[in-house]
């Protein structure tokens, strides 16, 4: 197993979705107050339980280059229900229609105005599907109907001082939110490793816009020279998420369940609103830290020695965190993914409501991570036991029948 000295976790998600009901819990209380301003949403009753139902199933072992799925970058799910699927090792999107079959492909490898060399974020409006390349740092827009190329934007490579451009999240045509990844910083430093997240606009430029985060996960240890680099963050750890559509931005730490709204991207010391509510938290297993450290066990000694110094100084966290992924529906509500251990039975997701709080939590089987949500369903991934990539589709309940 080959491991760098630094490794990135973006921290962040993108869209999302869900399934149809089974259990059902107590109806969620949900009590909006103020405070020096700021709207709070309170949510401390049990909301009810649903189930996700799949629907369709896309992907094969081997084949059709139009069904096989090397690396899924991103989902996206358009107005007219298509379903885009960025395929980063492939450099092209695939589109299905909601019953699974292949339309068209758009895309390929090479530097030209409709190709990639590092595809990492699908990105789509009504009228428009994108895609961010890291490694050419552009922004590649395309029709959604026929794969015409629309144009191309450039991302400044002098956010690099900064970090290094990783992620985009969508706003309005023409605005984004850039996330840049901190892995090593200069001088040394006894801080995490952070990230920062720009605006991006069209005929404005570049703005740094909400304040730098911590991943407080991350174990910081010294690498060669002068620099200070951290290892890959625990799976279990709290660690900063974001989301963020066209008329809001979403941002929890991950340590409670906890997420700060804003109605516009600026520096993130005051939100607007706050949403709270009580998710049920798994303790961390001995089986789990030992599967973390077991990541390690081809790395260099030197890398091993620093690594383990610093796992005995600041020793492993006793829960998993409450939030590990945002992501966000078109109803304006935002969904909150629960950390879990990589066996557990269920993925679950609590659902927080903008007027109603928390309304409900829906659970996706084990190994299921959702990526869009559309008109009536949604849109995972999944790899069986011979590590083969699926895109599932899974249907949505009518959260809209749910009272507080």
């Amino acid at each position: 197993m080959e491991v760098n000295t630094i490794r990135f976790s973006s921290g962040l998600a993108l869209i999302a979705l869900l399934g149809c009901g089974s259990e059902q819990g107590q109806p969620t209380a949900s009590v909006p107050s103020d405070s020096a301003g700021i709207r709070i949403i309170a949510s401390t009753a049990t909301p009810p339980q649903l189930a996700a139902r799949p629907i369709v199933s896309i992907g094969t072992l081997a084949g059709d280059v139009a069904y096989t799925f090397n690396h899924i970058a991103g989902i996206e799910i358009g107005a007219d229900t298509s379903i885009y699927v960025l395929d980063g090792a492939d450099n092209m999107v695939k589109v299905y229609n909601s019953t699974g079959l292949h339309l068209y492909s758009f895309g390929r490898k090479g530097e030209g105005p409709e190709e990639f060399l590092d595809p990492a974020t699908l990105i789509s409006w009504p009228d428009t599907i994108a895609v961010f390349d890291w490694r050419l740092q552009k922004i590649a827009k395309f029709d959604p109907i026929t794969g015409a190329l629309l144009g191309t934007e450039r991302v400044p490579y002098s956010l690099a001082l900064a970090g290094f451009p990783r992620f985009v999240e969508r706003m309005a045509p023409g605005q984004y939110l850039i996330v840049s990844m901190i892995g090593c910083q200069l001088p040394r430093t006894t801080s995490t490793s952070s990230w920062r997240v720009f605006l991006a606009q069209a005929e404005i430029g570049i703005t740094d816009t909400l304040a730098n985060r911590s991943r407080g996960n991350d174990i910081p240890f010294y690498g060669e020279a002068d620099s200070f680099c951290a290892a890959p963050p625990f799976p279990f750890g709290a660690s900063p998420v974001l989301v963020a559509d066209a008329t809001r931005v979403a941002v929890a730490s991950g340590e409670r369940g906890e997420v700060w709204i804003y109605h516009e991207p600026r520096a993130l010391q005051r939100p607007d609103e706050i949403w709270r509510y009580e998710p049920t938290r798994s303790p961390v297993a001995a089986e789990d830290q030992t599967r973390y450290e077991n990541q390690f066990a081809d790395a260099d000694a030197e890398f091993q020695d620093a690594l383990f110094k610093a796992l005995e100084e600041r020793g492993y966290p006793l829960e998993w965190p409450s939030i590990t992924a945002l992501l966000m529906d078109d109803e304006g509500r935002v969904w909150a993914l629960r950390g879990a251990p990589e066996g557990a039975e269920y993925r679950t997701w609590d659902i927080l409501d903008p007027e109603r709080g928390h309304v409900a939590v829906v659970r996706f089987p084990s190994g299921v991570r959702l990526q869009a949500i559309g008109a009536g369903y949604g849109a995972a991934t999944r790899r069986d036991e011979l590590d083969v990539q699926y895109v599932e589709l899974f249907r949505i309940p009518d959260l809209a029948g749910h009272s507080p």
